[in-house]
Formats: C-alpha cells, structure tokens, sequence
C-alpha cells in the first residue's frame, strides 16, 4: 500500500439518502445499538452521514482535514442536534482523550490517507478497548478503479477498467494512483497490525445513482442488476467497496 501519489481529498458518497442509510443499516446491525454510543466520523466531509447518524447516536464527533468541508457542514448542520460536533483537523493528530470513543466510522477514507500508520495509530487510540472501527474502503477486484490515476504523466479517469488487476510489481513502475484499493488479505493485515479483530466483511455494489440520473431506467436496471450480484457469494466479491468491521482487543 504505497503512499506515492495519494490525494488525501475524496468525493462524499452520500449522494442520495438511499445510499445514505443502506451503508449505515448495512454495518448498524453488527454492532451494539447506535443509539448508545459515542461515534467519531472519521473523515466525514460535508456531514452527512454524521448528521445521519446524529439521529440515532448517542454522540457524534465529525472530523476532517478538509477545512472547507468542515465549514459547510457546520452552516447546514447549524440547528442540528446538540450532540452532533464538526471539528477541523490538522496533521495526524486527533485530540481527542485515550479510549474516548465507542466506535469510529471511516467511510471511503483509509484509501485518502497520506500518513496510514501514524493517522490509524490515533483512531486506535482514541477507541475504547473492544471499541468498533467500520470501514468502508474500495475493492482492488472491482474492474474500475474510481479515483482516477495517471501513466506516464497522462491522466485517466474511471473508464480504464482492469488497472488494478495487474501485477503491483508492473503498476509501482508506470502507474500513480490517487487512492488505494484493497483486497480482504490487506484488510486483515491491518486488522493484525492494529491488533484488531474482524467481526464482519462483506461487499457493497455501485450505487449507480450517477447512470439513473442520466438515464432512469438504465440506472434502474442496473441498480437491480448489481444489488442482486451482491447477495451471490462468488460473484460480490468484484463489487465496488469492501465493508470491514474491526473490534479492538
């Protein structure tokens, strides 16, 4: 997992309230009940999966590095709950007390991360011993790889599909990814690293929110196409993201 190249800024994935609450009732039920836990969103861009998840939680504490985001998370989210907080970060350093936290949300964000080790030794820390981490990150297997990447200086978007199938030994030498992709064997390893154990893994389909609102019912075949691909064992595990939920030992 190289750091050469990364871009630490990403794209919100809440871009329909569907998508919203299906990736959070998606890890929601394999974790202890929301409403009694301290959450940090870890990440969280514009809010809203924090303000979502605000309805719900006991507390929840919004970060990002994006200072930008952070400012218009706090106007839309201004008459919002008491115990919904966005807070700026700067540098790998969260703080945040020791085991403060119940669980940590990291939704499409390790993959931005330039510093993985030190930045992940802090959200360890500030996670309470048996404490949750759900991380939602992109799926090396899927055949588009969405953030973009450039060969040789040339940039190409996500319409180069099987990229990240090749050998790592090939892409080091003529590929600069923006983001990481994952297989569950990286994903492990940093569970093993973090001395974290996992608690559940599954893949989630592409939302194909983008195709419905060009074309609606291509997008809605398509939507019912993959939601369908992922309920099958084999075939799920080409679909775009992974879901991984660590507990800390």
């Amino acid at each position: 997992m190289r750091n050469n190249g990364i871009l630490w800024k990403g794209s919100d994935t809440a871009s329909s309230e569907f998508i919203l609450s299906k990736r959070i009732n998606k890890f929601w039920k394999h974790v202890p009940d929301l409403k009694d836990l301290s959450i940090l969103d870890y990440g969280c861009g514009e809010g809203k999966y924090s303000s979502y998840l605000s309805t719900i939680a006991k507390k929840v504490m919004a970060v990002d590095i994006d200072l930008f985001k952070i400012r218009k998370a706090r106007e839309v989210n201004i008459n919002n709950k008491k115990n919904l907080e966005f807070m700026g970060l700067k540098g790998n350093k969260l703080m945040f007390d020791d085991e403060c936290f119940d669980l940590v949300f990291l939704n499409e964000v390790i993959e931005h991360i330039v510093y993985f080790e030190k930045t992940f030794k802090e959200i360890t820390r500030v996670l309470k011993k048996s404490g949750f981490c759900v991380i939602y990150a992109p799926n090396k297997l899927y055949p588009f790889e969405q953030h973009g990447f450039e060969i040789y200086g040339k940039k190409f978007g996500n319409k180069f599909p099987f990229i990240t199938w090749l050998p790592e030994k090939l892409t080091k030498k003529y590929v600069k990814f923006y983001a990481r992709q994952y297989t569950f064997k990286d994903l492990k390893e940093i569970a093993n690293q973090y001395n974290y154990s996992i608690v559940y893994h599954d893949y989630l389909a592409p939302p194909c929110d983008g195709v419905q609102r060009k074309n609606y019912y291509i997008g809605n075949i398509l939507k019912f196409l993959f939601d369908s691909i992922e309920k099958i064992p084999i075939l799920k595990t080409f679909m775009m993201s992974h879901l991984v939920i660590l507990k800390k030992k």
